[in-house]
């Protein structure tokens, strides 16, 4: 039996305006990508399908990836 499923991944972007804000304010340290550097965690998984996309504000990306049986 092969398994199906969807994986939903969030990271924040380097241009992210709030950047300054959680780092230094919310004492949040992140660790930012390019969209390159952030698809490139997914390279050599068996996925049938990848897709990214961002939230309204444009800070956060997401990184959908779809195994299909």
């Amino acid at each position: 039996m092969t398994a199906r499923g969807t994986l939903l991944v969030g990271n924040f972007q380097v241009d992210s305006p709030t950047r300054v804000h959680i780092d230094y304010w919310g004492d949040w340290p992140l660790v930012y990508r390019t969209e390159e550097a952030f698809l490139a965690l997914s390279d050599g998984l068996p996925f049938a399908a990848r897709a990214l996309a961002w939230d309204e504000t444009r800070c956060q990306m997401f990184m959908r990836l779809e195994k299909r049986a």
